[in-house]
């Protein structure tokens, strides 16, 4: 959809396309902007992207499982940790990759561990957000992706926070 002669907005859908998960590609006049909402894109789908629109000058998108699982199984807190870790690791995997194979310059990752409290004791709860290489430690996660992330730009934002694209490239 284009808004104007300078704002065009592309939809991407994750393939196979019946998952209905999908992204934005937003061009501002000479800007790029890749908003990674909920998707897993492959690397052939983000090299394509690349090659379609050319690199990215920032890229918004999830750097952590966003779905409740492993907390909603019916297994035992190890294995639940166990898993949460490795599905953390994936999901910080495939936001650099994304990152990098979009050449973005600039970076603002969102969406992190979500949790289903109510399937844990107090004491697990306590102890999930204490362990797992502290998974819920928002600058820890961060400086992890930043060493796989190269030349790009990582920005921490808060609720309310702004970034201005036109500064940050001066």
């Amino acid at each position: 959809y284009q808004f104007s002669q300078d704002v065009k907005i592309t939809m991407v859908l994750e393939l196979p396309e019946f998952s209905e998960h999908s992204s934005l590609h937003i061009k501002v006049g000479e800007d790029t902007i890749f908003h990674n909402a909920d998707t897993s894109l492959s690397n052939e789908s983000l090299e394509l992207l690349n090659k379609t629109f050319g690199p990215t000058d920032l890229y918004i998108g999830q750097y952590s499982a966003s779905s409740p699982f492993p907390h909603v199984m019916d297994w035992d807190y190890s294995k639940k940790l166990e898993n949460f870790s490795e599905h953390l690791n994936w999901s910080m995997r495939r936001c650099c990759d994304a990152i990098n194979i979009l050449e973005a310059k600039y970076a603002i990752p969102c969406a992190g561990p979500a949790i289903a409290f109510d399937s844990y004791t107090h004491e697990e709860k306590i102890s999930l957000l204490k362990e797992n290489e502290g998974a819920y430690d928002k600058e820890g996660l961060f400086k992890k992706i930043e060493t796989g992330i190269g030349e790009t730009s990582l920005l921490s934002m808060e609720p309310g926070d702004t970034v201005n694209l036109t500064e940050l490239k001066k």
